[in-house]
């Protein structure tokens, strides 16, 4: 069991930064025999909860517990499901569940449909099952479980298949992260392009709508040529008007262009810390 928790702690010591993570334990009091059913079923229970990685903050999480008892399956994912609706945040994180299990549901519940209920929230958990050391029956259950939740399983039979297994997991995560991250940077760069063509667009727009109305001024200053007393006073009022306006809008198209550009590059250095923590990164 040391090895299968040495295999736990170095997965989630090095998913990709920032990841949020929690460790959530079922089964782990009582016995397996028949008369501690009650208390082994009732028994699940967050040992971590979410937040960033801490490595000994994990690692005391790991000791609290050792396998024993029976398996509630389906309430486990039912309390994951609680605590990943309690830390939603704005919507756009992928939750994932990773379960490792040695044998199927023995406290009367239903893994398939709570793990289908999981997956079909407004957390879209995808469920993932990790068999450990299970006869076939087994393993068919626990699949029937992992894809209702819209996930895979896999089965291995040793501590050290289950670290090579996770091993695999974690380098899939990381392979998602770092296209995530690159997929962020060109729709920074996108967005900026975008806006970009919407400032110049409306900076030419009022640039001819200014010209538009010097132009009508000019005509009524032909118009009244000869007709009223300080004429040049006029004229030199209109003109410093429409300075003002042309440097205004330029002055306009400027800031906004600066404020964009700004933000461009605070979000283009978060993307790419990011990238450089897991080996990238974009110029």
């Amino acid at each position: 069991m040391d090895l299968a928790k040495e295999a736990v702690k170095d997965f989630a010591s090095q998913l990709p930064e920032g990841t949020n993570i929690n460790l959530l334990v079922y089964g782990h009091k009582g016995s397996n025999s028949e008369s501690d059913k009650k208390i082994s079923c009732a028994s699940k229970e967050v040992v971590y909860p979410m937040g960033k990685y801490d490595s000994s903050t994990f690692q005391d999480a790991l000791n609290k517990f050792q396998p024993t008892g029976w398996t509630p399956l389906a309430a486990s994912i039912e309390l994951a499901k609680d605590h990943l609706e309690k830390a939603a945040g704005d919507g756009q994180s992928k939750n994932l569940v990773y379960i490792v299990s040695d044998g199927i549901e023995t406290c009367d519940g239903d893994p398939v449909k709570e793990a289908k209920e999981l997956n079909q929230s407004d957390v879209s958990a995808v469920v993932n099952i990790i068999g450990f050391d299970v006869d076939n029956a087994g393993q068919q259950a626990l699949k029937k479980a992992a894809q209702a939740g819209g996930g895979s399983y896999k089965t291995v039979d040793s501590a050290n298949d289950l670290k090579y297994q996770l091993r695999k997991e974690r380098l899939k995560l990381q392979e998602e992260w770092q296209q995530w991250l690159l997929d962020s940077h060109d729709d920074n760069q996108e967005q900026l392009h975008d806006k970009h063509d919407k400032v110049m667009d409306n900076f030419f727009t009022m640039d001819d709508l200014y010209d538009q109305e010097q132009d009508r001024v000019e005509d009524l200053e032909s118009y009244l040529e000869g007709k009223i007393d300080a004429q040049s006073e006029l004229d030199k009022l209109t003109d410093e008007r429409f300075k003002k306006l042309k440097d205004y809008n330029v002055k306009r198209k400027d800031s906004i262009k600066e404020t964009l550009s700004d933000s461009f590059h605070e979000n283009k250095d978060h993307i790419n810390e990011s990238l450089l923590q897991n080996g990238f990164l974009v110029q």
